[in-house]
């Protein structure tokens, strides 16, 4: 029992001891201006994307009401011709979005050949009056190019007929836009001298070979629509917006 008070006396007479002190430590200072700098990086690329949808949805610039009008009578141009020549026994289709008349191979040439068919030379004589017709009335005109075009299926060897020897796909293309070009001129000789508001003539040609396909090579159908002449009418201003397919 003497123990127990001794132990007693002994703790309560023992000095008091101060309470643990706990440190809590504080993240570097680097650490905190990296995520301060992420959150700047951050809000401004919130702000860019902000400026690109504002700049996005801003509402176009209308185009001159006289840019609008070229292309209206161009297109219409184009589609009275091509209803013009259906009422005459020529079929053409049409591209309005690039200005373009398109004749078929079978319309002008046998395959293979760069001189036009008796067949062809009509067709041709007709598509010249109704350009010389139609064309004149269109403002802004600057050119009416004859175009040649051809699949991609190489000719093989020099193949020689009335108007020259071609050796591959660029020398039938031109060769057959040369004899279209001719051939239009011909029929109508105030198409060739016809001008734009430059003083130039408008009436040109060129050829792109199998460069240009508007079908599939791989399939015979694909390849057939390639092979044409494209008679494509250029204006002096650039297109000011998206247009409708013409009607078939």
């Amino acid at each position: 029992m003497s123990a127990c008070l001794d132990y007693h006396n002994a703790y309560m007479s023992a000095p008091a001891r101060s309470p643990r002190s706990i440190s809590v430590a504080r993240p570097p200072e680097n650490y905190l201006a990296s995520v301060s700098d992420l959150m700047v990086g951050l809000l401004f690329l919130f702000i860019l994307m902000l400026m690109a949808l504002a700049l996005d949805v801003r509402p176009a610039t209308p185009p001159p009401p006289a840019v609008v009008a070229a292309y209206d009578a161009r297109d219409k141009a184009i589609i009275d011709i091509q209803q013009e020549l259906k009422g005459r026994g020529v079929i053409v289709q049409v591209d309005l979005q690039d200005g373009i008349i398109r004749l078929p191979e079978e319309l002008l040439f046998e395959q293979g050949q760069a001189q036009l068919r008796a067949g062809g030379e009509l067709a041709i004589k007709r598509v010249s009056s109704e350009l010389m017709y139609f064309l004149p009335h269109c403002p802004q005109l600057e050119a009416l190019v004859v175009e040649g075009h051809t699949d991609d299926r190489p000719v093989h060897g020099a193949v020689t007929d009335a108007l020259g020897t071609y050796r591959d796909n660029w020398d039938l293309a031109y060769l057959r836009a040369k004899e279209t070009f001719q051939g239009l001129v011909a029929a109508t000789p105030s198409l060739g001298q016809l001008q734009n508001d430059r003083g130039l003539r408008v009436l040109g040609m060129g050829a792109f070979g199998p460069d240009r396909p508007v079908g599939d090579n791989r399939t015979p159908e694909g390849r057939q629509l390639n092979r044409r002449i494209d008679l494509r009418v250029v204006l002096a201003a650039p297109r000011p917006m998206p247009i409708k397919k013409a009607p078939r």
